[in-house]
């Protein structure tokens, strides 16, 4: 009994086309990715922007718009700088509560990232809870600050004061830049606590190990 052997023919398919090869740089092609955000911030930062200088420049009354929408270019500003005895006044309040609340800011947020960095028991959830009164928004803030903490008749502040035999102090009335200096400062402290603790932990162990080693003490590690 014989056997044969045949092979099969298999129909050769035709190649396929290769895919056509973009001649347009990889980083063109993400720049389109930020399209959405730029166009976002454009309108609810930009635009805006420009129409409140746009109208600066002229005389408009929204109570009266009958009186018309005349251009007076600078006067406004003039106005408002020179004429106003309480411009500078004002500026220099500013400028206080700045500055005040930056430098508060700045040194007890230092103080907890240098806390937080230790190894400790609970680290994570410090972390956290230090976090909070960043992610309040202002006018909750505000209202916090007033009703339960800096109220004269029923404040914890001055409940604590009242419970050693300290009267209430009034502190809106009273001090009233240096308790919004201190509540802008409460806000912004996690913030700085959160940057200069992103920067004490891109520090490699080894290097911080070596310092030791050579005799450095804590100022010159920091």
């Amino acid at each position: 009994m014989s056997q044969t052997n045949q092979a099969v023919q298999v129909p050769v398919l035709p190649d396929k086309q290769k895919r056509a090869v973009s001649t347009v740089p990889p980083g063109e092609r993400r720049t389109w990715l930020h399209l959405p955000a730029l166009v976002y911030m454009i309108v609810l930062t930009q635009i805006p922007f420009l129409l409140a200088v746009w109208f600066s420049l002229h005389a408009w009354n929204l109570l009266v718009p009958s009186e018309g929408f005349p251009f007076v270019g600078l006067t406004n500003y003039i106005t408002e700088f020179v004429r106003d005895v309480n411009f500078w006044p004002i500026m220099g309040h500013t400028l206080q509560l700045v500055a005040g609340a930056m430098i508060l800011a700045l040194v007890a947020g230092t103080i907890l990232a240098l806390l937080l960095n230790r190894p400790m028991w609970g680290r994570s959830v410090l972390r956290g809870i230090a976090t909070v009164p960043f992610l309040v928004t202002p006018s909750v803030m505000a209202l916090i600050w007033k009703n339960l903490f800096l109220s004269p008749s029923s404040g914890m502040i001055n409940w604590l004061l009242h419970f050693i035999g300290i009267p209430a102090v009034p502190w809106f009335s009273a001090f009233p830049l240096q308790s919004i200096i201190f509540i802008v400062a409460w806000e912004w402290t996690p913030f700085v606590m959160l940057v200069i603790l992103a920067g004490l932990q891109s520090v490699p162990g080894e290097v911080l190990e070596a310092a030791k080693v050579d005799g450095a003490n804590a100022i010159t590690t920091f």
